[in-house]
């Protein structure tokens, strides 16, 4: 059975989940676009599984449809996304500051549904998989991760 490649975009592809993500796509003999802030570390991870990179801040959502819209026009199309940036703040929330607080919300929220507004966009003829990682802590609380909880 000949497997027909799919083209996927993986957001926050450097750290770890994103980029066991990448790899495993790409070993599956799928395309694989890696996105992220950091074009050195990009540039390392896609010439290591054959993969596309664009650097891109997925806080920033005409970043992230800059990055989908190039990739679905270099691809023909876009079969899914998957969106593994986040950050973890291990501190009581009296204890959190404003900013930190800020970055919690951008890191985790924000890329979450920049991801989803330039995704679908890009998939709503063809269709197509978005996925979101998360914490588990997002489910159930646990102490001093009031602000990723």
């Amino acid at each position: 059975m000949t497997h027909t490649p799919r083209t996927y975009i993986v957001i926050g592809a450097t750290g770890g989940i994103g980029s066991a993500v990448s790899t495993a796509l790409a070993h599956g003999g799928d395309n694989v676009v890696v996105c992220g802030r950091t074009a050195e570390t990009l540039d390392r991870l896609a010439k290591s599984i054959g993969g596309t990179p664009i650097t891109t801040d997925a806080t920033d959502y005409a970043r992230v449809h800059e990055a989908v819209t190039t990739a679905s026009a270099s691809a023909g199309r876009i079969d899914g996304i998957v969106c593994c940036v986040g950050s973890i703040l291990l501190k009581p929330a009296h204890l959190t500051s404003d900013d930190e607080w800020d970055h919690t919300i951008n890191a985790n929220l924000r890329t979450a549904f920049n991801t989803v507004k330039a995704g679908a966009r890009a998939m709503m003829k063809e269709g197509g998989s978005i996925v979101l990682c998360s914490s588990a802590v997002a489910q159930t609380g646990i102490a001093n991760h009031e602000a990723i909880a």
